[in-house]
């Protein structure tokens, strides 16, 4: 998990049910978002239309045309002649046959030169498919489909058209390779993507110039070494703090009681309580958890101790979502994938615009229900001026000094928050003010709706881009891995708490009779 926590939020309405009710999780990003990255024309996937005249920029290309009249006709052919001028291809199994094509080249392309359709052999009517069925001809038919409908078929789907189509039976290592060279026909391969990538990348900067980074910016992610090095490389200077979650799926070990309170030092306002909670660590782990996390640093997981503020705000929701939906993106090349984050961020730019403009209250849906709590938790306090601007708040047992012109209050919710406690709250509503003057101006819908109102802009062709010659014989070659053994994983390991949490929303029922009322164990019928 990898978020970014800003000074300056924008709350939202992080309902993540809302974002799956607006189709944010769709399997494949609309191929034609990716138009400016697609092969030329004049590489492209060939046309099946083969005919005396055709004309085809490379053999390849005209030998899947041949592939596909054949797939049509059910005629196997082979190859008489082929050399760097010419190409005859006749009919496979008799002599006499009149079909034959001819096709010679002309110093920028194919042309074929003679067409004999026709032929008179029964050889081949028995045959369940021709042998000629490969997969690239199988993927120049289905790419076509793929690029218009705008997603990337899976094997089953190939082989289940491939069937119904043309009554032809194909093997899953067949439909496989045929989809793989149905993406590469279009996207290119993944090293011509790597070699692309500087002249992309520039033209991307030169698109959608970058604002940079509040300098109190913070990085929430796991553990992992190579994280903390890359924030340090990509954003020097930006503070990297570790994610709750993470941390808590180390520490499940020791107990309830280690677990409880080390939620209560992450999450407090107040360095008083944060003491107290890992006092009580201590008392109960002092050469395991209470060590471990002394050694990790405070200031990276206690919102108390953090040098910046808003840890623990804001939610990885937008991280969960733009995962899902980019689950099928990932096996496209790399400038294509790059090219899908764009499209996918400049969806929730257009989105939110909307969302921000048919809305006319002064804060943030979220802001007001915050905002409305600290109202009601206020009304039981009792309020004392000390100054024109500092107010003592007693609630219960506890007594806070607010400070109205510094905007602070002992309990640190309103430094760190930058919205007003139920402290604050009092203090305000005792001194005759409007609440809303002390919001900061990061929660109004102004500045959410000035969030938004850029725009993400799309590349132009990559036919038509212009960039310096030093950048483009840039030499970028793809990462040498080792692939593991097994199907690759498209989803990301849940850390241990997320998946105790996963099971526990699962209702228990009979395994046998799936009643939610009894368990297999004591099943009254278990033993018919």
């Amino acid at each position: 998990m990898l978020g970014i926590s800003n000074p300056s939020p924008i709350p939202e309405e992080s309902n993540p049910t809302e974002e799956l009710n607006e189709n944010w999780l769709i399997p494949m990003i609309p191929i034609d978002v990716l138009d400016s990255l697609l092969i030329s024309d004049s590489e492209g996937v060939p046309d099946d239309q083969l005919c005396k005249g055709s004309t085809f920029w490379t053999k390849d290309a005209l030998s899947i045309a041949v592939g596909l009249w054949n797939i049509h006709h059910r005629a196997e052919y082979k190859v008489a002649r082929s050399d760097s001028k010419r190409l005859i291809i006749v009919y496979k199994h008799e002599d006499h046959c009149p079909f034959e094509v001819r096709a010679t080249w002309r110093e920028t392309f194919w042309i074929v030169y003679k067409f004999t359709e026709e032929h008179t052999c029964m050889n081949d009517l028995s045959r369940v498919a021709p042998r000629q069925v490969h997969a690239k001809v199988i993927a120049a038919y289905f790419a076509k489909q793929m690029r218009g409908e705008g997603q990337i078929m899976k094997p089953k789907d190939i082989r289940a058209k491939m069937l119904e189509e043309f009554g032809i039976r194909t093997s899953y290592s067949v439909a496989l390779r045929a989809r793989n060279t149905a993406i590469e026909m279009i996207y290119g391969g993944h090293e011509d993507s790597f070699k692309m990538l500087p002249s992309y990348l520039y033209m991307l900067e030169q698109t959608n110039p970058a604002f940079g980074c509040n300098p109190e910016t913070l990085i929430v992610s796991d553990a992992h070494i190579s994280i903390s090095n890359a924030v340090q490389e990509v954003f020097p200077g930006t503070s990297h703090g570790l994610c709750y979650y993470h941390l808590l799926n180390n520490f499940t070990r020791y107990g309830k009681g280690v677990t409880s309170m080390f939620y209560k030092a992450a999450y407090s306002y107040r360095r008083t309580a944060y003491n107290k909670a890992m006092a009580g660590i201590h008392a109960l782990s002092p050469n395991g958890a209470y060590t471990k996390l002394m050694d990790i640093g405070p200031e990276r997981w206690a919102r108390s101790k953090c040098p910046v503020r808003h840890y623990g705000f804001l939610t990885s929701n937008a991280e969960e979502v733009l995962n899902a939906r980019l689950l099928w993106a990932r096996r496209l090349p790399i400038c294509s994938l790059i090219e899908c984050i764009r499209h996918v961020i400049e969806q929730w730019f257009d989105s939110r615009r909307a969302r921000a403009n048919a809305r006319d209250n002064a804060l943030t849906e979220e802001a007001l229900k915050k905002l409305r709590e600290e109202v009601e938790k206020s009304r039981v306090y009792n309020v004392v001026p000390t100054s024109n601007s500092t107010f003592k708040v007693h609630g219960g047992r506890q007594r806070f000094i607010v400070d109205l012109h510094q905007k602070s209050c002992k309990c640190r919710e309103f430094q760190l928050d930058l919205m007003p406690c139920s402290h604050a709250v009092a203090a305000i509503m005792k001194n005759g003010e409007s609440i809303l003057d002390y919001v900061t101006s990061y929660y109004t819908m102004d500045n959410w709706r000035e969030t938004y109102e850029g725009s993400v802009r799309s590349l132009s062709h990559r036919d038509d881009w212009v960039v310096p010659a030093h950048i483009a014989q840039q030499k970028v070659t793809p990462l040498i891995v080792t692939r593991q053994a097994g199907r690759p994983s498209g989803h990301r390991h849940p850390s241990g708490a997320e998946a105790a949490n996963r099971r526990r929303r699962r209702p228990k029922k009979c395994s046998i009779y799936l009643d939610p009322n009894h368990s297999r164990n004591n099943c009254p019928n278990r033993d018919r």
